[in-house]
Parts: structure tokens; sequence; C-alpha cells
């Protein structure tokens, strides 16, 4: 099972948010697309996964394996009861930026 943190939750629903505004219909679609491909990858243990993104290589400090779907660096951790994906963020984002 693959949960999101309630960051992740916030993020999604940032981009949700903003995508609604500029009337990206499309781009919400890709999104959702992206999170329920990363969602089988991670389920599935189907990589390739990164302990941060390219650009990002500090990031590694926060443990978190990375994944790319799509135009979206997806963050996610082992937990207890599977994993969480505890990051969602576009790729052009300034993702250390946004922690």
């Amino acid at each position: 099972m693959v949960l999101l943190t309630g960051a992740a939750q916030a993020q999604f629903e940032a981009l949700e948010r903003h995508y609604a505004k500029l009337d990206r219909d499309l781009a919400t679609i890709r999104m959702m697309e992206a999170v329920a491909s990363a969602i089988a990858r991670i389920e599935q243990q189907t990589g390739p996964f990164w302990p941060a993104p390219r650009p990002y290589p500090d990031l590694a400090e926060y443990g978190w394996r990375w994944l790319k779907e799509g135009r979206y660096w997806i963050a996610f951790a082992s937990i207890s009861e599977g994993y969480a994906i505890t990051g969602i963020f576009f790729e052009t984002a300034n993702i250390p930026g946004r922690l």
C-alpha cells in the first residue's frame, strides 16, 4: 500500500489549484496519471529510483527515494504500512525551496 503524507497531499492539491486557475484540465489529468503510475511502480518496486533528483544531490540527506514519472519528481519512503509518497514536484520546480 502507498499512502500520501499530508505534505504530499498539500503539494498535489496546490498543483491541482494552479492548473485549475490556468484552465489546464489536461495538466491535472496528466499529473493524476503520473501519480497513479508512480504508485504502481513503488508497489512493484520497479525502478529506477534515485537517492535524490539529479539537479539536487543534497536532497539525499532526507533518506527518501525518488522517481521521475512524466514531468514530476516523486519522493517516497518506507513506512510500517508499506510506503508513503512524501513529495510531488513539477520537474522545473525549485524542489529545495519547496521543502
